[in-house]
């Protein structure tokens, strides 16, 4: 996986290009898509809802990087 500063580091290129806001709710939380729950629940499901939920936010940045990988480097 990778570590909080490399996410870190991923958010703010995404919140430069201006990507970020594709996987945003009205609040401002990366809302989890329904590919990284999914996954999330087949492989930790005896992790609790929180640590899962915040996996998928993870997994979900990380997809929109890989979307826009040419455009972030």
């Amino acid at each position: 996986m990778v570590d909080m500063e490399q996410l870190l580091r991923i958010r703010e290129q995404l919140d430069r290009s201006g990507r970020i806001r594709e996987i945003l709710d009205d609040e401002g939380k990366v809302l989890p898509s329904r590919s990284a729950k999914d996954l999330v629940a087949r492989e930790h499901a005896g992790k609790s809802e929180a640590e899962r939920y915040s996996l998928a936010q993870v997994l979900t940045l990380l997809e929109l990087a890989d979307k826009y990988r040419e455009e972030l480097k």
